[in-house]
């Protein structure tokens, strides 16, 4: 019976060598565990790390391009503003010739055209018409720096208003020199485009009426502007249909200008 306690032993010994292999499986599967968890953590701390200084950097961006964009509109609102003013400040400096349109709308002009060429009395009340007036009010400089900030439209209208009272200065001049075939100098056809261009809906006046009436619409012009105006200082903004209205009085001035433009020869 003597191998009974040779077989304890070696049986205790097995044993006690399993406990102490799993005893370091588990420490080791421990401080692996513990090791990787730690580096996660640290790699997790570090990535917070970084999305917290990217997102600061973000909201600094964030919030200087939004100051930059309140900043930049309140400059431009402020010139727009201003543009606003340069404009309306045009039509306040050409009272003068819409007085002279108001008046010259009194007469007839090819009638009154053959009846100056004859009668140098005519032309002297024509000369006595504009005798007190100045013809650089239609020259607005202030007003012409406003049209990069002002709508299309606000700036048609005052093109068209403006082209439309140099019409009848024009007419005015011409009857203090007497011309002789007065009518030709005149392009009703281009001021008529220009008109129709501005106020659609009068078009079928405009045709029935002819340029004897083109004082009829100064005023509405004006209001126009001023409403266009009074938009630009409230905010809106100019949609497509105005845009379109708009390129198409600009469009009908320019060919009047471009046949103006013409050496005599050419007309």
């Amino acid at each position: 019976m003597s191998w009974i306690p040779a077989l304890t032993t070696t049986t205790v010994f097995g044993l006690l060598i399993g406990v102490v292999i799993w005893l370091s499986r588990n420490l080791i599967i421990t401080r692996l565990t513990n090791s990787v968890r730690h580096e996660y953590d640290v790699k997790i701390e570090k990535l917070r790390d970084e999305l917290g200084s990217k997102q600061k950097q973000i909201e600094a961006l964030r919030s200087g391009a939004l100051s930059g964009i309140v900043n930049r509109q309140s400059v431009l609102y402020q010139r727009q503003v201003s543009a606003v003013e340069q404009l309306w400040g045009g039509v306040i400096q050409m009272a003068p010739a819409k007085g002279i349109a108001t008046q010259m709308a009194l007469f007839k002009f090819e009638n009154t055209a053959k009846a100056a060429a004859e009668n140098p009395q005519l032309q002297q009340l024509f000369e006595t018409m504009g005798a007190q007036f100045d013809k650089s009010c239609l020259l607005t400089v202030e007003a012409n720096k406003s049209r990069p900030f002002v709508t299309p439209i606000a700036w048609a209208y005052f093109y068209a208003y403006q082209t439309i009272l140099g019409h009848y200065v024009a007419k005015m001049l011409i009857l203090q020199q007497g011309f002789r075939d007065a009518a030709k100098l005149i392009d009703h056809e281009n001021i008529t485009k220009i008109i129709k261009a501005a106020l659609p809906h009068q078009a079928e006046n405009i045709d029935r009426f002819g340029h004897e009436m083109f004082h009829l619409f100064i005023d509405e012009l004006e209001n126009n502007l001023l409403l266009e105006l009074r938009r630009i200082i409230e905010g809106s903004h100019a949609n497509d249909e105005n845009v379109r209205q708009a390129n198409q009085i600009l469009k009908a001035v320019e060919d009047l200008q471009a046949q103006g433009d013409q050496p005599e020869g050419d007309a």
